[in-house]
């Protein structure tokens, strides 16, 4: 996996997902990128739960589309209703569904596809945030 650049300041991740297993694997694979705080909820609910937290400030929040309950499209729906500014990424083993977000709902950064690649994950999150590899593509995540 590449390295990424040190920015100086940490990039907060907020991320949703019903799976456990799944979620547990992505937020350690995050956590090994420099640089990257990541805090993880079960639920559209729990995300919500913990955006009303004053002190929750994500940078990018990292959302699963397909959830019971509140499922991440109406999640999402329900964060642009008080903030515009946060990015939000869909992550989604049925990227159709994503279709279903129109302009009007808000912003939306994109889309990241499961299964995924787990070398990429955090590079193709970075990318979307606009952040810089590296000089040395090479160069492994810290372990």
């Amino acid at each position: 996996m590449p390295q990424v650049a040190s920015v100086g300041k940490s990039t907060q991740i907020l991320y949703a997902d019903d799976e456990d297993d799944l979620r547990v694997v992505v937020t350690r694979l995050l956590a090994r990128v420099p640089d990257f705080e990541v805090q993880d909820v079960n639920s559209g609910a729990a995300l919500l739960a913990r955006l009303a937290d004053p002190a929750c400030k994500p940078d990018v929040i990292l959302l699963d589309v397909m959830m019971p309950g509140l499922d991440g499209l109406e999640t999402a729906r329900r964060v642009r209703r008080t903030d515009q500014q946060t990015p939000i990424i869909f992550f989604t083993a049925n990227a159709e569904l994503t279709e279903q977000w129109r302009a009007s709902d808000g912003p939306i950064l994109g889309t990241l596809k499961k299964p995924f690649d787990p070398d990429m994950l955090a590079l193709d999150i970075l990318r979307m945030l606009g952040r810089q590899l590296s000089s040395d593509p090479a160069a492994p995540f810290p372990e």
